[in-house]
């Protein structure tokens, strides 16, 4: 469960709250932009001749899910075909 009370400015979620065997422990989530640090991590992939950090039919996959909500709420025209 997230804590909302320790959300910040530029962090789109709280810190986690976990219960085990009746006991709640606080996870501390790092503030981190997401979509930067994936970037960074595909670069250094590609410098480093080493696996990228997603598998490329996941990232696939993700985008097409994103692309068919867009189109089924309108959001995209009719003459975007996506490859």
């Amino acid at each position: 469960m997230e804590d909302p009370s320790s959300r910040v400015p530029g962090k789109p979620y709280g810190d986690l709250l976990i219960s085990i065997d009746g006991r709640q422990d606080k996870v501390v989530v790092e503030k981190v932009n997401t979509v930067e640090r994936e970037i960074e991590l595909f670069i250094q992939s590609v410098l480093n001749n080493t696996d990228v950090p997603m598998p490329p039919e996941i990232a696939l996959r993700d985008l097409k899910a994103v692309l068919d909500a867009y189109k089924n709420c309108g959001e995209l025209s009719m003459g975007f075909q996506p490859v």
